[in-house]
């Protein structure tokens, strides 16, 4: 059982390659969590696929893999006349992550304190 394991996750082969571009093109961050646990792992996931993709298609794949409460973020970044660079894209992500836990922190302090 062990061997067969080994070999279906360390194939180079059809089966292993599909796989994994199913498991990058179906990731999906979950609402409320990292972000930037999120951006490691789609990259590790691309990283995985030794393929060259276009970086217009990685930045179109990597915000549609964000949860929905991004929709207005994508919006506003696909109305650019251009798409960012994806080291712009991932710097934009995180700012608005990160506003959006700080907000939410604010908030909880505020209903603890009345």
């Amino acid at each position: 059982m062990w061997e067969k394991l080994e070999s279906t996750y360390q194939s180079k082969g059809p089966a292993r390659k599909a796989s994994l571009r199913k498991s990058l093109l179906q990731l999906k961050m979950e609402a409320g969590s990292d972000v930037r646990d999120h951006i490691r792992k789609f990259f590790h996931k691309l990283q995985d696929l030794d393929i060259v993709i276009v970086e217009d298609l990685t930045s179109v794949m990597l915000q549609y893999s964000l949860p929905a409460n991004f929709e207005t973020f994508r919006v506003a970044i696909e109305s650019h006349d251009e798409l960012s660079k994806l080291d712009t894209l991932q710097i934009k992500i995180i700012d608005e992550w990160q506003s959006r836990r700080d907000q939410s922190f604010s908030q909880d302090d505020g209903e603890v304190r009345k």
